[in-house]
């Protein structure tokens, strides 16, 4: 009984953590869409934030933050292939989503089209950075991990 209650436990805890590492990835896609729309309204000195817009940023910024766990979601080692495959995914995901949720949801109407640009032309370049700086930092607690495990 209390082995199997271990093993419950032990599984909450893993989709606890999962859950918490989405989490953090949304609150930061979020925040630097929120960020960046706001910065191209700042530019053409348009007041106003749209409780809505910034909502909708948010609940975007956790679903690709959560598509993107999704493409990662086997823990294991990848071919040179597949992890590259994978990487390109990670992504283009956010790119391909966030352009026509920006036009659906109408986040740049009455905005010049420079903001518009200027938004993706900023964001494009994020998604990208953030790939990089959670494969650097992935890689750093590994090669810790591994040192741990030598010096056990």
């Amino acid at each position: 009984m209390i082995r199997k209650c271990k093993e419950i436990i032990s599984k909450w805890e893993h989709y606890i953590r999962i859950e918490m590492e989405a989490e953090v990835m949304a609150c930061v896609h979020g925040y630097a869409m929120i960020l960046t729309w706001l910065f191209m309204k700042f530019v053409v000195r348009e007041d106003g934030i749209s409780f809505l817009y910034v909502v909708e940023m948010g609940l975007l910024g956790y679903l690709l933050a959560w598509l993107q766990r999704l493409v990662f979601w086997k823990e294991k080692a990848y071919s040179i292939k597949e992890y590259r495959l994978r990487q390109i995914v990670w992504c283009a995901l956010p790119v391909i989503l966030t352009f026509p949720a920006g036009k659906i949801l109408g986040w740049f109407e009455g905005l010049p089209t420079a903001c518009e640009w200027g938004f993706y032309g900023l964001l494009v370049p994020y998604y990208i950075i953030m790939w990089i700086m959670v494969k650097r930092f992935f890689r750093k607690d590994t090669r810790q991990l591994n040192e741990l495990l030598d010096e056990y």
